[in-house]
């Protein structure tokens, strides 16, 4: 399913994407990673959306600081 929004978003020219997780692997897969690289997509893999927008809730800053600490903070690859 991943891979199939990845080659939707290479058919409409986007050029940065985020893939969700939350606990467990959420829409992550090495697959997808490497399609949207091997089409130039900018990929930011893991991670909720909601940690990188202001105002941050508490819940997502808890979560933003806590996978902060643990060094798990999604980067752009």
């Amino acid at each position: 399913m991943t891979e199939q929004v990845v080659r939707d978003s290479v058919e409409i020219g986007l050029t940065r994407i985020r893939l969700n997780r939350s606990f467990g692997q959420g829409s992550v897969s090495d697959a997808a990673i490497k399609l949207a690289r091997e089409n130039n997509i900018t990929v930011i893999p893991g991670g909720c959306s909601m940690m990188f927008v202001e105002p941050l809730n508490i819940a997502h800053k808890c979560r933003r600081w806590f996978t902060g600490l643990t060094g798990r903070l999604p980067k752009e690859v």
